[in-house]
């Protein structure tokens, strides 16, 4: 009696990484990324305390401004990695295109929760409490500079890629030509208008 037929386990390719080596390199990344990220996230809620509702409404601005910042960092590394070791970015459509929508998604909130940060010692630097916000045109100044990124997001909406890579079927993202320079405009603008008010208002010795 002759014994059944044996099947051959099938070659599975994965075109994301070239090789095994940059996929635990990439997959090393995204985890270790995600344990600094919780320390220092749970170092900052601890030390705000914020157990209680008074705790709440007693944070300043730019505290929870750190605080989102890293609440962002988090959800950012940890929704990737989700998406490229978990769903897969070659599944279909969809996931291809989502991985260039957290892209835009986190990085435009995170430059705008930094310069708001940013925007808020400038004003601190600048008017040391003797003006409100809103009679300060410093401070109003570097918040329409921060408000620009309203068009950004759009512009990063509209002229970005997400497609498939004719041959491997790889999931490639990006911006298209007319989405990058209104990113690389807007940064030096940002910069400029919070360096410029901190330096004037610093004494030199």
């Amino acid at each position: 009696m002759s014994s059944p037929p044996t099947m051959s386990s099938p070659t599975i390719i994965d075109h994301t990484f070239p090789n095994h080596g940059f996929r635990f390199l990439s997959a090393s990344v995204h985890f270790i990324g995600v344990t600094i990220i919780t320390y220092f996230l749970s170092r900052r809620l601890s030390a705000e305390n914020l157990t209680s509702r008074a705790a709440w409404t007693s944070i300043t601005w730019p505290r929870l401004c750190i605080l989102l910042i890293l609440l962002d960092s988090y959800l950012f590394i940890l929704s990737g990695g989700l998406l490229i070791f978990g769903v897969g970015l070659r599944r279909n459509g969809d996931s291809c295109s989502a991985a260039i929508y957290l892209c835009v998604l986190f990085y435009t909130s995170s430059k705008i929760l930094i310069y708001a940060f940013l925007t808020e010692k400038v004003y601190i630097v600048w008017e040391n409490g003797v003006r409100r916000r809103l009679r300060s045109a410093v401070y109003l100044i570097c918040m329409g500079t921060v408000a620009l990124y309203v068009g950004i997001i759009l512009a990063m909406f509209f002229e970005r890629i997400a497609a498939f890579r004719s041959g491997d079927s790889a999931c490639v993202i990006g911006l298209k030509a007319y989405g990058i320079p209104s990113v690389i405009i807007v940064r030096p603008v940002h910069q400029r208008a919070i360096d410029v008010p901190v330096c004037m208002a610093t004494p030199t010795t």
